[in-house]
């Protein structure tokens, strides 16, 4: 590789003005590992130079060749950063004249949060944070255009994973000098075929997708859209992407990256009416996080977080077995807002629902019986029935209202009043601890997906019902 003193392709001495675009490369494994370099299309590019780690050439400007600089360096091995520079952000015009472009490779293999790897102050975090600096401080004029970042396969199951990775992006843009909260930071999917083996990774997956609705300039290069990404034989190395692979890899990370740049609104559907929230389970962020107060729910089953393409969003999906349970305590007049999503299957389905015994039971559900949805409290669950036939496959908003000074239990599907009862009844214990998709026990679960469940503590009106509607359903 080539030095910095040279004068390399007739441009004007490495390490002066006007300076480089800069991406930071960090992460695990799947920077890096792809098997099957191909040196007729895995080639170099004159506008695109690394940060030199190996002797004699650390910390120095030098050609960027596969395999990149990193932490780790595996011989005949590519990643997608050179390919995503390479192939699509300099053919694209994303490139001033006069400048080129400089990676700084960081990953190393099989690290993680958990394994003390990439938290602020760990070593790898403090490398790739330095290096950055360094890279820039000593090239004036360049830029720090973005931070790739693909990682997750060793912080699996990991509870505190979510929160590490946030206070990750957090300080990086912090601690690198030339960054600030708009710098885009760029995460990649694991890959398809490894990550549907196991419920965890599936999880881990909506994780590292729902990012983009927790912290903003976010993009997430999606390995399943618009298509899924499929090594030829899945089975051999199922952990990393191969070189072909990578190469679509490299062309979901510049989309991503672009996307990231307006990625600045990443607030929720919200309502003036919210002051009266008290639960708020918003899948969208990757996580079963209640959103609106300290309810968070205890999982049981395998509930996963994935992506549904009819709302562009990630949702609540679940089997038998799989639901929620909350310690959040009913308030005796209430509303309960979700969207729903059923599987194919028999018997009734619990979406929202409370239980103590079977003398005060409060169920927000979908009855077998003529395929409807229903709601009721104690024993006389049937209380209301909608007039909307449910079909599976298809995304119902439901609302049911109750307003404990009338008796009054409403019903609303899609925005629309559907049927109501003047003379419903507490019950004499009250409320107990909320349950989402099923009843406590995992009686009646739901089978299929939930999006955006709200509960407020009060009974909200038909034109409140009817704004959550209009403004989740677009």
């Amino acid at each position: 590789m080539l030095g910095l003193g040279l004068n390399i392709f007739g441009r004007a001495p490495l390490g002066t003005a006007p300076g480089f675009d800069v991406f930071l490369i960090a992460g695990q494994s799947n920077n890096l590992a792809g098997t099957g370099l191909d040196v007729g299309i895995d080639v170099s590019h004159p506008d695109v130079f690394q940060w030199g780690r190996e002797a004699p050439n650390n910390n120095v400007v030098i050609l960027a060749e596969e395999p990149l600089d990193h932490v780790t360096e595996l011989a005949g091995k590519i990643g997608y950063a050179l390919a995503m520079i390479r192939d699509y952000y300099i053919p694209n015009g994303d490139l001033d004249a006069g400048r080129d472009v400089l990676l700084v490779p960081a990953a190393s293999s099989s690290t993680g949060f958990s394994t003390n790897h990439w938290n602020p102050g760990d070593s790898l975090y403090e490398d790739a944070v330095l290096r950055v600096n360094t890279a820039i401080d000593e090239n004036p004029g360049s830029v720090l255009k973005g931070i790739l970042w693909h990682q997750g396969e060793s912080d699996i199951a990991s509870a505190a994973y979510l929160d590490a990775l946030d206070a990750m992006i957090a300080a990086m843009r912090s601690d690198i000098v030339a960054a600030s909260a708009t710098t885009p930071f760029i995460l990649g999917g694991m890959v398809p075929f490894w990550v549907d083996a196991l419920t965890d990774r599936r999880v881990q997956q909506g994780h590292i997708h729902g990012t983009l609705k927790r912290l903003t300039h976010t993009g997430y290069a999606d390995p399943e859209l618009p298509t899924v990404i499929e090594k030829a034989v899945p089975a051999t190395d199922s952990t990393h992407y191969d070189a072909p692979t990578q190469h679509e890899l490299a062309e979901r990370y510049y989309d991503a990256w672009l996307a990231a740049q307006s990625n600045n609104d990443i607030s929720a559907p919200s309502y003036s009416f919210d002051t009266d929230l008290v639960g708020y389970w918003r899948f969208e962020t990757g996580s079963f996080e209640d959103r609106a107060g300290a309810n968070d729910p205890t999982v049981f089953g395998d509930p996963v977080l994935t992506f549904d393409t009819t709302y562009n969003e990630i949702v609540y999906s679940a089997d038998a077995n799989d639901y929620l349970e909350t310690s959040l305590q009913l308030p005796n007049s209430y509303t309960k807002s979700v969207w729903v999503n059923m599987d194919a299957g028999s018997g009734s389905r619990n979406i929202i629902s409370s239980k103590a015994d079977a003398g005060d039971q409060h169920f927000l559900y979908h009855n077998a019986s003529g395929s409807k949805f229903a709601a009721g409290h104690q024993t006389n669950f049937i209380e209301l029935q909608s007039t909307t036939v449910a079909s599976n496959g298809t995304w119902y908003h439901l609302a049911l209202t109750y307003d404990e000074a009338s008796s009054t239990l409403t019903l609303y599907v899609n925005g629309s009043e559907e049927d109501q009862s003047t003379s419903v009844t507490v019950g004499g214990s009250g409320f107990r601890g909320v349950s989402i998709g099923a009843i406590s026990g995992a009686s009646s679960v739901h089978l299929g997906e939930l999006r955006h469940a709200r509960i407020y503590d009060r009974a909200l009106t038909p034109s409140e019902v009817l704004e959550i509607f209009n403004a989740e359903n677009s």
